[in-house]
Formats: structure tokens, sequence, C-alpha cells
């Protein structure tokens, strides 16, 4: 499918501004998302009921199903920075809360930075989760 976003390393703080990743000291790799959708033919998708997640900004844990895929995340070289980690991609699913739980209260004021400038924004939900994967071609 076509690509929908760019994930680029990023620096975050709550308590202040914060200086950009230094893109030399560390393993992350920017990546390249698709959304994607179930090949004909193939079964179709299971939901995967009670993955605890804890994030940093929806504390407590708390229990998703992964509904459907949603978005499939390949490695990729911006302005010949490299790839680090040919073989890791990322595979998001949308989620949707376990019954009984409260969706988490959006944050504020959370300040962030990368190579295209800081930035300060708000998280007002969850709605995807992304796992280190890999694929066959």
């Amino acid at each position: 499918m076509r690509p929908t976003l760019l994930l680029v390393p990023t620096a975050v703080s709550q308590s202040g501004a914060v200086d950009p990743p230094d893109l030399s000291a560390h393993n992350i790799d920017h990546y390249k998302c698709y959304s994607v959708k179930t090949t004909k033919g193939t079964p179709k998708f299971v939901p995967v009921q009670g993955v605890k997640v804890e994030a940093r900004f929806t504390a407590p844990p708390r229990n998703v199903t992964l509904t459907t895929p949603a978005m499939l995340c390949a490695p990729v070289n911006k302005n010949s920075e490299g790839i680090k980690n040919p073989s890791v991609y990322q595979m998001c699913y949308h989620v949707a809360f376990a019954k009984g739980q409260t969706k988490p209260k959006p944050a504020s004021g959370i300040f962030l930075n990368n190579q295209f400038g800081p930035e300060q924004l708000g998280v007002t939900t969850d709605n995807a989760l992304c796992v280190p994967s890999s694929i066959t071609m």
C-alpha cells in the first residue's frame, strides 16, 4: 500500500526542553510505514486479546486487544544516514481497550526534539501498538 508515516528517533521530556538524540550514540533506525491489508485468500486476522501494555504517558498498565493490522514499518536510509538493523521491521496493530478499562487521560506539555526540530505536544489516545518483526519475501 502507500506510505503513511515516517518514524524518526526522538528525545522526549515532560519537564522541559530536550536536545535531539545523537544519531551516532544509539541503535535506532528511521522507519517508513505503509498501510496494510490482508492478502486475498489468506486467513482473516484473529484479534489478540489481553496484551498488557505499560506506556510512559498512559500509566497504569492496561490490557488492550490488537484488533487488526494497521501498518508495516520498514527501516529506511533517510538522507544517507544508513540503516543500522536492516532485518528489523515494525508491525503495527490497531488497539482497543479491554472491557471495563477507561481510556487514559490526555497528557499535555510533552517536549520532543528530533532532526526536524523541537516541538511541544500532547498525547491524546492509544491507537496502535508496534512490535519488532521480521519479514519473508
